[in-house]
């Protein structure tokens, strides 16, 4: 019996874990909405089963070990949402308001956290740790007192400006900032919950980006120096089809 109990304990928890993430994944349910329904699920199977089935199954788990297992599908749901990734009280997505969404442009500083790269779109893709940020006017200039943000951005600017950033730089950003979008379709691709894999619940279409510092030695400079050296010795398509493959990029 006592094998049975821990294979029933694990199969609760699994299955709480698994009904939450149906409801907030894939049901489109906020993160405590789902929560709380999947609370009431699991404690509604558990007392139903405590009820039904120690009268038919006179050798199975008694009427409490039920109860404990719809509890402990509970705790798995609570679980979900203390550790589901969330931004920061200073993230910099609190400063997508109503305006920020109509298209009005932000000023934003930070340092580069990776290589530059190009998107599916064409345009250079960079991850920036944030630093600050201030509004800028319908006229370009900027507007109000600078606010001390922090989080991550993922950000996207004309690729031409991309090509000459390294990571560690520090750099100004002039763009609109947006919520990522969600899935449209139940099995499509989601670029909310991809983005807050990685810690990151705004986004920035950039129009200018100014380095303001220069970037520091690190593996990326070796991995600059390996893709020239194929690039001069294969030429540039070869080159670059043999570094994707050697590198991973």
């Amino acid at each position: 019996m006592g094998s049975m109990a821990g294979l029933l304990g694990c199969g609760a928890y699994v299955a709480g874990l698994f009904v939450v993430s149906l409801w907030v994944r894939h049901g489109g349910l906020g993160l405590w909405a789902g929560v709380g329904l999947t609370a009431v699920q699991l404690l509604g199977v558990g007392g139903l089963a405590a009820l039904i089935l120690p009268q038919h199954w006179r050798r199975g788990p008694r009427a409490e070990i039920w109860l404990g297992l719809g509890g402990l599908g509970l705790v798995a749901a609570l679980n979900y949402g203390w550790q589901y990734p969330s931004p920061s009280i200073l993230d910099i997505s609190h400063v997508l308001t109503q305006e920020a969404a109509t298209g009005t442009q932000q000023v934003v500083w930070g340092r580069l956290l990776e290589m530059p790269r190009e998107s599916r779109s064409g345009k250079g893709q960079l991850w920036l740790q944030v630093k600050q940020t201030q509004r800028v006017s319908s006229s370009g200039q900027p507007q109000g007192s600078m606010l001390t943000t922090e989080g991550k951005l993922y950000v996207t600017v004309p690729l031409q400006a991309a090509q000459d950033l390294r990571p560690g730089q520090e750099v100004q950003l002039q763009g609109r900032l947006y919520a990522p979008s969600r899935a449209k379709n139940p099995n499509a691709f989601d670029f909310q919950q991809y983005l807050a894999s990685r810690g990151v619940y705004a986004g920035l279409s950039g129009q200018s980006v100014t380095a303001e510092t220069e970037g520091g030695w690190g593996l990326w400079a070796l991995r600059q120096r390996i893709v020239q050296a194929q690039a001069q010795g294969l030429g540039p398509e070869r080159g670059a089809l043999v570094s994707a493959m050697a590198l991973g990029r």
